[in-house]
Parts: structure tokens; sequence; C-alpha cells
């Protein structure tokens, strides 16, 4: 059984040969290819290559296109830095005045390169892996999408106090994200995953979650091509799960290695997939057996949920990590059937 039938078995509540599990290693890969972070996400022929080897060599049950979404604050005329263990960051904004969103010209997403070479990613993926894993793509929602231009705090504060401004991104941001999340579809992926760096309580409270951005979310995803997954972006979210839980097209979320899996199941009812919560960047720090226990511990907490994929949190696992603490997943999984 592959991958791929794998999760669909899964999915369907039918027979699996064991349960798939999630790794987030889009970073993991340049190990393989000898280059550094800047030359690894920058060559779309070098992560395919570091991702092919993370398919035959750890084997997790789902492929992500890059996660490294700061390197869009560069399309978008700002600075990165490039870390030599991590994904990069954003040294410098487009846009110091939120004021100045009206000025921001957002093209078609194949205008820009770091657009193209995600999805160059994302083809060649799933070309080579010939549809024995799902490719997964990270992409940012509308309303996360302008943190890129201008910060998280003149994003903040452009929606609290700029609301016509606020109104105009919102419709550029969207008809982007419409038109990227399709043609990552086109391109094979098999379904979204966002992180929610913005839209979760610990950032903007519930009143404007509800008032401002479900609206924004159920637009975008409504005619959504593929199922799109939330991903926690950082903060605990089983406490929010039940506002989120009914946007159209969403299939289910990436918990945060602090949440209660039991809990969050409770909170998102039964048909939703939840993933995760072991922390993927630290998983360095332990030894093999130490993240045996931790997923034994996890999979016993899950063992009645027919929908739980366990799997890591979080960021990109480091590459520091040992392949040892990462093929223990597959293997533990084979003896828990």
């Amino acid at each position: 059984m592959n991958s791929t039938e794998r999760m669909n078995a899964f999915l369907t509540n039918n027979t699996i040969d064991r349960r798939p599990f999630s790794l987030t290693l889009s970073l993991f890969g340049k190990k393989y290819v000898g280059a550094d972070s800047e030359k690894y996400f920058s060559d779309k022929d070098l992560y395919i290559e570091g991702q092919i080897n993370i398919a035959k060599k750890i084997d997790p049950d789902v492929m992500f296109t890059p996660f490294a979404y700061a390197r869009e604050a560069e399309s978008f005329g700002g600075d990165v830095i490039y870390l030599d263990d991590g994904t990069p960051n954003v040294k410098r904004f487009a846009c110091a005045d939120c004021k100045k969103l009206d000025d921001f010209e957002l093209k078609e997403p194949m205008d820009y390169k770091v657009h193209r070479y995600n999805l160059d990613c994302c083809k060649g993926m799933v070309d080579q892996l010939n549809g024995e894993k799902p490719v997964a793509a990270i992409l940012l929602s509308p309303m996360e999408l302008p943190i890129l231009i201008c910060s998280l705090e003149k994003w903040l504060e452009c929606l609290l106090f700029e609301e016509d401004i606020y109104q105009r991104t919102i419709e550029k941001t969207t008809r982007f994200f419409k038109e990227y999340i399709k043609q990552m579809a086109d391109a094979g992926a098999s379904f979204a995953v966002l992180p929610m760096v913005f839209s979760n309580p610990w950032i903007v409270n519930i009143k404007i979650i509800r008032s401002k951005v479900l609206p924004v979310l159920e637009e975008a995803f409504k005619d959504s091509p593929i199922p799109v997954i939330l991903h926690h972006g950082g903060a605990k979210m089983s406490h929010f799960l039940p506002i989120l839980k009914d946007i159209s097209n969403v299939a289910g979320f990436v918990l945060d290695s602090e949440d209660d899996p039991i809990l969050a199941r409770e909170e998102v009812g039964p048909d939703k997939v939840l993933i995760g919560n072991i922390d993927g960047p630290t998983l360095w720090k332990y030894t093999t057996e130490n993240i045996e226990g931790k997923l034994k511990d996890l999979l016993k907490k899950i063992q009645k949920d027919k929908l739980f994929i366990p799997g890591t949190s979080g960021p990109d696992i480091l590459t520091k990590t040992s392949e040892k603490n990462l093929k223990i997943f597959k293997k533990v999984l084979e003896e828990t059937v």
C-alpha cells in the first residue's frame, strides 16, 4: 500500500496497513543535496531532489511544497535573511506604512519568481512521485498575505484603523489567493496547508475573527478546487476550532504541540482531520527512545480517533536532526496497526 492509497483508505474509514504520518521536512531536504538555504529555496531542481530523497529514506505519507513563505516578502519588494539551519526570515518589508497598501500593486501569482518556483516544485514533485504520495501546497490565506508586504503589526493597524484600505487590500489578496490555489491544484497538489499566523485569537480577538476574518476565509475557500488544512501558525488552537470548523472546504487542522488532542477532537467534532502534535523543531534534542515514547503516548491518546494523523507540529524539522529520529515514526506505526 503506497501513501496515496493509505491516505485515501484512512480518510474513507477503510482498511489500512498502518496509520499514516506527516513530518514537516521541507527544509530537511537540503541535507541531501549539499546546498545552502538560499540556493535550496531558489532552485526547484535542488528542492525536488531533496524531497525525493526524503520520500525514499524517511517515507512520510505527505510531501510538502516549500514551507518558506517568508520568501514571498522578497517577491513583493522586501528583503529576506537566509539561515544555515532554518527557513528564511523577513529582514525588511516592502511597505513601512499600512496607508501605502493602496499604492501596492499585487500582480498575478506567476509574475513573481518565488511563486513560480513554488509551483514548479509542486509540479516536479507530483511528476516524480508518480501518484504514490500526496503533495500538499503551502499557501497563505488572503488575511495572512499582507503580513509579508507590510508586517503583522502594520496589517493589524490597517484592520483596526484603516477600514477602506483594509477592504481594498483584502479584495486584492483574495483574488491572488484564488488564482494561486487553482494553479497549485492544476499542478497536482492534493490539498493546501495554510498557516494561521494572523487569523487566530492570540493576535486578534474573537469578535474580530467572527466579523472580519471568517467572511474573508469563507469567500476565499468556498470555490477551492482542493481541500484546505489550517495550520496552527505557532499558537494553541483547540479553543478556537469551533469557530473555524464550518468554513467551506476546510477539511482539517494541524495542531500545536501544546494542544490536547482529545480536547481538540471534542471541539471540532468527528468529521475533520487532525494532524500533529509532536514538536518538530526540537526533535534534534531528543534520543530516538524519547521520541518513540512521545509517539507511543500520542497513539494511546488517539487510539479511537479515526481521523487523527500523528506527526510534527510547528515549523520545519531542523537539518541537524538525525535520520534515526525521523525513521522511528514509521517503525512505531508499523508496530501499532
